[in-house]
């Protein structure tokens, strides 16, 4: 057996504004002070073909599960892994290992995606397939719709010792999702790819409100990289797209609605010194294409102690950057956060 241990430890120092709405019912607000993003530990076990994964984040104070999944690598190009884990998805999202995320946090249509389909930690129960090349990636993920640990909703463990063996939950809809991306060997730090996936769990993360029943939806991305991870390239670009569509369910006057969500998010870093970059990130989000969008721009530099040394770029790490929300809607107040945040990564 080969045991690996591993972490990620993220303290912060931020300083954030909300501006008064401009109908005035909402007043100015500031805050500042000291935090802690991450605080990761993961343990992986390998034995023959066969692996156990877990990860857990103590930066709540309490111990919360991240991951929790077995590994089948049943061929040089093959793997399953069935359990608690991040499948296909859009590539900004969790495939963006925390430990890479270009500036403080990731892209903000990333965030919001998560939080109306999967839930924020952008984990699933399911089984996942993937065929892995020098150049190509392909995965496959059957699961239940949503990241909750809640029996009555994604948990499905029951016993037939039990009063019921579906805990009186009438639901046989599943999720399938899928993921594709192209690097290739004759263009270093290049990657195109893309996301599509349908969820039928109707969870509550698809509510429009907290009072109207949640909807099926289908979910797609699009993306291509000119550097995917800090420190690479002496220029970096990324473009991403990510939309949601929302069907329609039940009637009159508890119908929810469909909806199309959509939206964009533009990249760019210059290596600086020789161990940093400056970065700039710019973002529109529709919550519905039909109505304005919000806005998000971030910009920042990021320092690297362990690349000085001949280390990982990530290992030691030093990030300054400031972010905001402009919301399309006058009546929502205006968000500004100055961040900086060490990290280390052993």
């Amino acid at each position: 057996i080969r045991l690996r241990l591993s972490g990620t430890f993220q303290p912060r120092f931020s300083a954030g504004v909300t501006a008064e709405t401009a109908d005035g019912a909402d007043d100015d607000t500031q805050r500042i002070g000291f935090g802690i993003r991450r605080a990761r530990f993961r343990a992986t076990a390998r034995f023959a073909q066969f692996g156990v994964h877990y990860d857990v984040d103590f930066g709540s104070g309490n111990l919360d599960s991240v991951d929790l999944y077995g590994s089948w690598f049943a061929a040089e190009r093959w793997r399953f892994r069935l359990g608690y884990l991040a499948g296909p998805q859009p590539r900004a999202y969790i495939f963006t290992s925390h430990t890479r995320i270009d500036a403080i946090e990731r892209a903000a249509i990333a965030e919001r995606w998560s939080r109306g389909t999967l839930g924020s930690r952008g984990r699933v129960f399911g089984l996942e397939t993937r065929y892995q090349t020098d150049e190509v990636t392909v995965e496959l993920l059957l699961h239940n719709g949503e990241g909750s640990f809640d029996r009555s909703r994604s948990n499905f463990r029951e016993s037939p010792s039990g009063s019921s063996v579906t805990r009186g939950v009438d639901e046989t809809p599943l999720a399938v999702s899928s993921f594709v991306a192209y690097e290739p060997d004759a263009v270093p730090g290049f990657e195109v790819g893309g996301y599509v996936g349908y969820n039928g769990s109707r969870n509550p993360n698809t509510a429009l409100d907290d009072d109207m029943p949640g909807r099926d939806y289908l979910g797609y991305s699009g993306h291509v990289y000119w550097g995917a991870y800090p420190g690479t390239p002496p220029i970096r670009l990324k473009g991403e797209v990510i939309g949601i569509q929302y069907f329609a369910r039940g009637s009159a006057p508890d119908m929810a609605p469909a909806q199309h969500a959509l939206g964009y998010a533009a990249f760019g870093a210059v290596r600086v010194f020789q161990f940093g970059e400056v970065f700039a990130r710019w973002e529109q989000l529709f919550n519905d294409v039909e109505e304005d969008a919000d806005g998000f721009v971030t910009a920042g530099a990021s320092y690297s102690f362990s690349k000085r040394r001949g280390l990982d770029y990530r290992q030691e790490r030093l990030t300054l950057a400031y972010a905001n929300q402009l919301p399309g809607d006058p009546t929502r107040a205006t968000q500004h956060l100055v961040v900086l945040q060490a990290q280390f990564v052993f």
